[in-house]
């Protein structure tokens, strides 16, 4: 009985020495917002990211007013980006630009906010909706800041982010195309060209609208043929205007041809029931 009753104690004090420890392990202590600021910037260099974003929050327990506050909640956002977290980075980021909107470092918190994103930004095969916030995000940048000193660097961004937007869309029509869903198809490669008309997919996505909207003609019911039919001819116009040294050209013309060669042959329908009217 003894035994037990000294084991349980053992046991009881080894739990409370581990809850203790575990309870202490968590926390950061300081006397003043100061002084928790500084220590958050050491744990900031020292890489140590989780532990500075206790010691940053903690700034704001001695409230919101204090002269630290707007550095702690800077550093607090650039915390969790280096540290990995990117969508809680552009909350603070986010967070910064409103508590403090006549700071002049808005701007560049704007600028890491959208790069918070464009980290988030996977292959364009993916969930695009990351890089379409990037992208929202650094064009309202672009266009607040236009003499920025990273806005360069972002116009760059903005490119890069289009093509991706304007190639995971090319990938969606020919996706159509293979399950020979053809109106679909040829909505999102008429889609590319109209909201991505710079990217260096539009000529891809030209010669997928003339393809798909034959192949949608030719099994249309015979009074929506022909105007499908030109659509083909009117993208075929389109790229050859535009990428008069396309070397998809030659593909292209094919279905021009087609598209040319039956549309001729409904207009000959089409004066032959006429005339055959008129003689009735």
């Amino acid at each position: 009985m003894m035994v037990s009753l000294r084991r349980l104690a053992v046991l009881a004090l080894a739990l409370l020495i581990g809850a203790a420890g575990c309870s202490g392990s968590g926390k950061v202590r300081s006397s003043s917002p100061q002084e928790a600021f500084q220590k958050g910037t050491e744990s900031y260099k020292s890489e140590d990211y989780d532990r500075a974003i206790k010691y940053f929050r903690q700034v704001f327990s001695y409230g919101r007013e204090n002269e630290w506050a707007d550095d702690a909640q800077l550093y607090l956002a650039r915390s969790y980006r280096e540290d990995g977290r990117y969508l809680r980075a552009a909350s603070q980021y986010q967070r910064f630009a409103q508590l403090y909107s006549s700071d002049e470092r808005v701007p560049q918190a704007q600028y890491e906010r959208a790069m918070a994103y464009y980290r988030l930004s996977p292959d364009y095969e993916l969930d695009p909706t990351h890089t379409q916030k990037a992208l929202d995000l650094f064009l309202l940048f672009a266009d607040r800041h236009p003499q920025h000193e990273k806005t360069s660097e972002v116009e760059t961004y903005i490119d890069e982010l289009r093509n991706k937007l304007a190639r995971k869309q090319l990938a969606a029509g020919r996706q159509y195309e293979r399950r020979e869903l053809w109106e679909a198809a040829a909505h999102a490669y008429t889609a590319v060209f109209d909201q991505y008309p710079e990217t260096k997919w539009v000529d891809d996505a030209l010669l997928g609208a003339v393809r798909a909207n034959v192949s949608y003609a030719e099994r249309s019911i015979q009074k929506k043929k022909a105007e499908r039919y030109r659509r083909a001819i009117e993208n075929y116009q389109r790229l050859t205007q535009i990428f008069p040294d396309s070397p998809l050209l030659d593909d292209a013309k094919s279905f021009y041809q087609t598209a040319e060669e039956r549309l001729d042959a409904l207009d000959d329908e089409d004066t032959e029931e006429t005339l055959a009217g008129a003689d009735g």
